[in-house]
């Protein structure tokens, strides 16, 4: 009796020689949490973790990472559906568009960091064999990596016929922080040293810093004469409702001496995709900041992020908020629901050729959506 050749179990063995392409098709099958590595599509296929590498290289598999997204309520989506419908106007030509923005300053707050947990950069090999220990970087706990809170203000930059800026929309940005006196000798610094401590934002801090700091910065810096400025910021607790006695009386003053009207305006709740700020500045801001000098103290810090601030670019300004119109159509025809991608426009290149363009016209989904639920600005 012969007996039979025995059969491997590894399935790299069983799987040698399948076509590309049906190694493609069978991914799809996999559930998402047997593609996190190369090495886990590998031995869910089994096959070796270079034939995952051609499947990469030939464009039949792709990274795509997928962002935690806020939860919405029934609430949370209507009110993200009026947001986005209050944005519609109509040209006196006819035809529905967005608003174009130029008379709304977001406002929001942010921490910075001292540096990343995980920084990436590219080194010949000759650096990593003989500099290593030179670019070590070391905190005291990667917990608690010295940080700063910025309150920042923008509005849509502005352009003249020729394409030269004449608005940058950057109206400013501010720490949150104090000098204090070291209280006590340490290795760090004497006793009397001044410190720069952080400040808990609470109402009364948020309205100190929009009081001071914020209305004068408008004041000096807003292109118009006349007109109204809609204030948006989001419903967090520091901050100021329509009835508060302080916003009131500031409107009021600003009113008379700029013959400017100020209003609020709220973003709706759980919807960073309806800010600015949350929309791309912060994080093309913060960028630019890892982009500097690294800083090694507080004081360093703040420079850094006010000098990113000062030579970020107003043009990349003004595309996000087309990208912010482009949200407001998406977030209508999801009917208020924030599962969605934003569209490629191309904007750089629509800029270069000098198509660009103000305001974004209304879907016909949107449109649909808006007559079905009788939401017509």
């Amino acid at each position: 009796v012969t007996t039979p050749p025995l059969q491997h179990t590894s399935p790299h063995h069983r799987r040698k020689g399948t076509a590309v392409d049906d190694l493609a098709s069978e991914v799809e099958k996999l559930p998402y949490h047997k593609r996190r590595t190369i090495r886990s599509v590998a031995g869910s296929l089994g096959v070796s973790p270079s034939t995952v590498f051609k499947l990469i290289a030939k464009k039949f598999l792709v990274p795509h990472t997928n962002s935690l997204l806020p939860y919405l309520t029934e609430e949370n989506q209507l009110s993200r559906l009026l947001y986005a419908a209050s944005e519609v106007e109509r040209l006196p030509g006819g035809g529905w568009v967005f608003k174009d923005g130029y008379d709304v300053i977001h406002l929001d707050e942010k921490w910075f960091y001292m540096t990343e947990g995980s920084l990436r950069v590219y080194c010949t090999q000759e650096e990593l064999e003989d500099d290593e220990r030179k670019r070590t970087r070391r905190v005291q706990s990667k917990l608690h990596i010295e940080k700063v809170m910025f309150l920042s203000a923008v509005a849509r930059p502005r352009f003249d016929a020729n394409g030269n800026c004449t608005f940058d929309g950057k109206i400013g940005i501010w720490p949150f922080v104090r000098v204090v006196l070291a209280q006590r000798n340490s290795v760090h610094r004497d006793a009397g040293t001044p410190e720069i401590k952080n400040i808990t934002v609470d109402a009364e801090t948020y309205m100190n810093s929009f009081l001071t700091e914020v209305l004068p910065a408008i004041s000096d810096k807003w292109p118009d004469a006349h007109g109204e400025i809609f204030i948006q910021h989001d419903g967090a607790p520091s901050h100021f409702k329509d009835e508060n006695e302080d916003w009131l009386l500031a409107a009021a003053i600003f009113s008379n001496v700029r013959q400017l009207n100020l209003k609020l305006k709220y973003q709706a709740p759980n919807s960073p995709d309806t800010n600015i700020l949350d929309l791309g500045f912060f994080r093309s801001l913060q960028s630019l900041q890892f982009q500097q000098e690294p800083a090694t103290t507080t004081v360093g810090l703040m420079n850094n992020v006010r000098r990113a601030f000062d030579e970020y670019d107003p043009k990349l300004l003004n595309r996000a908020f087309i990208t912010h119109q482009d949200c407001m159509g998406q977030i209508i025809e999801e009917k208020g629901g924030n599962d969605y991608s934003i569209s490629h426009m191309g904007k750089d290149r629509l800029e270069r050729e000098g198509q660009l363009p103000v305001q974004l016209p209304v879907g016909d989904a949107a449109w649909i959506v808006l007559e079905e639920t009788l939401l017509l600005p």
